[in-house]
Formats: structure tokens, C-alpha cells, sequence
């Protein structure tokens, strides 16, 4: 083939094959491409320098503020407060699990630099939250009520004329024999504000009876009917030889500190006969006052004249309430929350977590609606059962129905664990009695107050009556044996009643509302004992068919 004239090119016949890189050129190209790799690996590791490890900073800012992501969301939903301080908080939430129980939930750091956070679960060992902790702090937002009652009664200083029938006209004489006894029923007209009162001395017109003899002058309770009862509260001689044999005459006798009454309960006076033909005569009104007694078969039974009345008079004391008394509560409104982990450098992660119930702050807490077994509930999660049988046996779950426990044959649930109740204690009882048979019916006890073998108790007690209506009672004890009632509240309707007691330590008194309406607060006994050792609160039944239908005990705690 002939050769174009005017160009230099060198012709290359086909198939021939091109010429590879010389060695120098791969030399060459090797030596750049390990610069390249160099310089990239270099890139690389100072890049990977900039990267955060498990221990940075930033890493530990990170895991902070997820922790505390955790807690904000379980402590929004508390619904009560067991434990606080500025480095732990335990705390109970709603069900979580579908068994019907709170769950219990417990934060705490011990203080030293370097620790963990822990967190325990109900009954749960307790398990690292948050490692290498610099600080865990919490500040707490209280609100607290108070609630103002009347204090304990105080006594008049000086006792006061409660009742007089003295009248001068309708006169009449009344000899009192073997069978047949003169009396008075006394009904004072007290003050609305009054919470109790107590007689302290009677005078009556007497004289001389026909025949030597003698009488006792007693002082009894008043049943339904206005008649005295067998019981007598104090008793004194009445020799013939103390009276003018002509002439009535005023005889006064006083009466011990014992035997105070509820405002709406009277009292009686009852002249009995103890020896001689007639052992003493009693002038009385024959047609104004009311209120005399006549028994005519020694006392077996006795009737009531609202148109005739004894002469005499009856002096009292009255208790009014003493200063107010205040139950402070308090409640968790909100909680600041610090928390660094790892270095003291590292940064810190704050937050405030709102409570949406407003939970209590509480020591203790039993409660159940009997909804369910109650030995079987645990409302503040603390791993044991809230209640238990008196023996330990099984409770029996067929005495539920409709929300209400009918006593049957577990007789009596205490509170569980044990707990001395030495703060702020509020017991709520809904209860009844069912069958009028006259025994104690529904009872609720407390043992409360106690420092070693130095101990109050409380009992109180409804029973239902013939009539229908429903009698409520709450005694202290004197002693391991002997309680003194000082609240009597009758004609309650049959159904549940509502009892609230505030039980309080520091001033040694109890305060009772029926209803919701306040009857009275007043100073209970302490007494002390080798055996007693009760630490515990108690409902059942004694000698009747009681129903519970609520009971809510709450231990505030005393540091708000």
C-alpha cells in the first residue's frame, strides 16, 4: 500500500498488539499510589480520633439523658410516695403486669463518685440503671393541706346549775319501801358546742320515814326509754338519822370525775331501798316537770311520768372543744432532677418531672374495697401482702360479693406488715352490722403509738338495735382490759356507715367524724405491759354479722 504523501504517522498493520507500561512507568505509578494509601489511612486515623468513645463526654451526657427519659416517664404516673431524699425516691405506679397490683419502683445513688445508679422493681434484686455516676440529686416541690379540727375538750373549770325542778306548788310526799323506789331521769340542756358533760353533785328534798331504815343514793346509766340500767356508776348511804324528821330538808352529794356522758345522753337518779319498813321520804311536784321514776317491784322494772318530777337540782361540768388541731398532709407536685455521669467535667443533664396525681407523701398504706382477696393484695408493692387472716389461714373468697366483705368464717383481717404508727395516722372504715342481736357487731382496733411495750389502743364498734337504727361507739383502753367509751353516736340508718379517725401521736389525741360530720376529739391512754406488743390494725366481727365495704389506712409521713 503506497504512502500518503504529507503525513508522519507510522502505520500499524492489523492484529498487531499494543505495547504495555514499561517498568519505569509501574515504578513510578506504585510509588504515587502508596503516597495516595498513606495519606488516606492517615485521614482516616485522625478522623477516627474525633469520634466519641464509651467514655466521653458525650457518650456519658448521652446515656444520662436517656436514663433520665425513664425515670421522667414512671415518675409522671406515681400515685404514691414511699421514700425520698435528695439521693433516692421510691415510688408506686398503676398496674403494670394485669394482676391489679402497683408496681413499686426505686431509684437510688449512695453519694460516692463513681458508683451506679441503681434501680430495683417491686421485690426485684436491685440492678445497675447508670454507671460511673458523678452526681444523682433531687429537689422536691411539696404541697401540703392542712385540715383544722377542734382540739381535745376542756372542762369547765366550775360546774354550773344543768337542771332545776324546784317548783312550790303540787308538792308531795314518797316514802320508799322494799319494793317500791322513787327515781329522776336528767336530761341537760347543753350547749350546741358541747362534747360531753359530766354530773358533779344532786341535791333533793328528803326527811325522815315513819320507821328507822336507810337508802342508797345512786347514780345510773339511761337506756332507750329514758329508765335506768342495772349498772351504777356511784352509790352512797342515806341513814334516817341524817334527816329532819319534820321537815324536808336539801341533801347534796357529789359525784367523782367517772361517769361523763355524751351530750345527748341523760343520766339517772335512782333512791333505793336498803333497810327498814320505809327507809326515806322524798318530796316530789305531782303535776309540773317530767322526768320521775317509779319502780314498784324493787327495781326488775320501772316507768317513766313526764307530768311529775322530783324536787331537786343536778350540777355539772361541760367539755367544749379545746384549740384547733391541724393534720398537715403533704403531696408531690414536682421533682428537679441532676444527674453527670462520668467525669466531673462531663456534662450535667437537668430536667423537672411534673406529677400528674399529685401522690401522697406516705410512711405506710393499707387499703382494700374487697373488690378481690384482700390477703392477696399489695398496694404499696413492697413484695407482702397488704392483709392477713388472724390465724394465717386462707381467706375465705366467698364471703366477697358486690364489693363488700360479710364476715363469715375468717372472723377478723389485720394489716400486714407490722408498724408501730408512731406518725400521722388517718383511718377510713365503711362498715355495718346486719343482725340486731345485741352483741358488739362490725369492729375496727388499732394499735398505735407504741415505743417498746408502751402502747394506745382504739377500738371502735356499730351495732345495729331492735329499733333498726345503728349505734356507733369508739373507746380507748385504760389498760389491756378496760376500754372507756368516749363516743356514742345512735340512730345512725341501716347502712354503711363512714368512720374517720386521725390518729395523732404528738398530741395524744384522736379525732372522730361519723358521716363526715365531726363528733369529737379526745385524749387517749397510753398504758404499758410486758405482753403488749400489737403492732397492727384490725376489722372483724364480735358476736354479729358485720360487712365491710372500704378501709383505707393511711400513715402520713411526718417529714413534708
Amino acid at each position: 500500500m503506497a504512502r500518503q504523501s504529507g503525513h508522519s504517522s507510522i502505520w500499524v498493520p492489523p492484529g498487531r498488539p499494543r505495547r504495555g507500561f514499561t517498568l519505569i512507568e509501574l515504578t513510578v505509578s506504585l510509588a504515587i499510589l502508596s503516597i495516595l494509601l498513606v495519606g488516606i489511612g492517615s485521614s482516616i486515623v485522625l478522623a477516627s480520633h474525633a469520634l466519641p468513645n464509651n467514655d466521653s463526654p458525650l457518650i456519658k451526657s448521652v446515656e444520662a439523658g436517656t436514663a433520665l427519659d425513664q425515670i421522667v416517664n414512671e415518675l409522671e404516673t406515681a400515685l404514691s410516695i414511699a421514700e425520698r431524699s435528695q439521693t433516692s425516691l421510691t415510688f408506686t405506679v398503676p398496674d403494670r403486669d394485669g394482676n391489679g397490683i402497683s408496681e413499686r419502683i426505686r431509684y437510688a445513688w449512695t453519694g460516692i463518685a463513681g458508683d451506679p445508679l441503681i434501680r430495683q422493681y417491686n421485690s426485684r434484686p436491685e440492678v445497675p440503671f447508670l454507671a460511673d455516676v458523678n452526681l444523682f440529686n433531687l429537689v422536691y416541690d411539696i404541697q401540703s393541706t392542712t385540715e383544722s379540727y377542734p382540739g381535745a375538750g376542756v372542762e369547765d373549770a366550775f360546774d354550773s346549775l344543768m337542771v332545776d325542778y324546784t317548783d312550790t306548788s303540787g308538792l308531795k310526799a314518797f316514802a320508799v319501801t322494799a319494793s317500791d323506789w322513787i327515781g329522776q331521769y336528767f336530761a341537760p340542756d347543753l350547749p350546741g358546742i358541747a362534747m360531753s358533760w359530766r354530773p358533779t353533785r344532786i341535791k333533793f328534798k328528803a326527811k325522815q320515814a315513819s320507821s328507822p331504815g336507810s337508802a342508797k343514793v345512786q347514780i345510773r346509766p339511761a337506756d332507750a326509754n329514758l329508765q335506768p340500767t342495772d349498772t351504777v356508776l356511784e352509790q352512797f348511804p342515806l341513814n334516817q338519822l341524817q334527816l329532819d324528821p319534820a321537815a324536808f330538808t336539801w341533801h347534796e352529794y357529789s359525784f367523782g370525775a367517772e361517769g361523763w356522758r355524751m351530750p345527748e345522753e341523760g343520766i339517772c337518779l335512782v333512791l333505793e331501798h336498803n333497810s327498814g319498813i320505809s327507809s326515806v321520804t322524798i318530796q316530789y311536784d305531782d303535776d309540773s316537770g317530767s322526768g320521775r321514776l317509779r319502780t314498784l317491784d324493787g327495781g326488775a322494772s320501772w316507768t317513766y311520768d313526764s307530768g311529775r318530777s322530783m324536787i331537786c337540782q343536778l350540777y355539772g361540768k361541760i367539755t367544749r372543744p379545746g384549740p384547733s388541731q391541724y393534720a398537715t398532709s403533704g403531696f408531690l407536685k414536682l421533682v428537679r432532677v441532676t444527674l453527670q455521669a462520668g467525669s466531673p467535667d462531663a456534662p450535667r443533664t437537668q430536667t423537672s418531672i411534673q406529677t400528674l396525681n399529685a401522690p401522697a407523701l406516705l410512711s405506710a398504706r393499707w387499703e382494700t374495697d374487697f373488690d378481690t382477696d384482700p390477703t392477696a393484695m399489695d398496694v404499696d408493692a413492697d413484695g407482702v401482702p397488704d392483709w392477713r387472716t388472724i390465724d394465717g389461714s386462707v381467706f375465705d373468697t366467698t364471703e366477697l360479693g358486690g364489693g363488700t366483705w360479710k364476715v363469715g368464717t375468717t372472723t377478723q383481717l389485720r394489716t400486714y406488715p407490722d408498724n408501730d404508727f408512731v406518725e400521722l395516722t388517718v383511718a377510713n372504715i365503711r362498715f355495718r352490722d346486719t343482725i340486731a342481736d345485741g352483741a358488739s357487731g362490725a369492729v375496727f382496733d388499732i394499735y398505735f403509738d407504741r415505743v417498746d411495750t408502751t402502747s394506745a389502743r382504739i377500738s371502735a364498734s356499730i351495732v345495729l338495735e331492735d329499733d333498726g337504727t345503728q349505734t356507733l361507739k369508739a373507746a380507748h383502753y385504760l389498760n389491756a382490759t378496760t376500754a372507756e367509751t368516749f363516743v356514742r353516736v345512735k340512730g345512725l340508718p341501716r347502712e354503711f356507715v363512714d368512720l374517720r379517725l386521725i390518729l395523732d401521736p404528738e398530741n395524744d389525741t384522736v379525732a372522730v367524724f361519723v358521716n363526715g360530720v365531726y363528733k369529737a376529739t379526745h385524749l387517749y391512754w397510753k398504758y404499758t405491759g410486758a405482753s403488749n406488743t400489737a403492732r397492727y390494725a384490725q376489722i372483724g366481727e364480735s358476736g354479729a354479722d358485720a360487712e365491710f365495704d372500704s378501709v383505707c389506712i393511711l400513715v402520713v409521713a411526718s417529714t413534708l
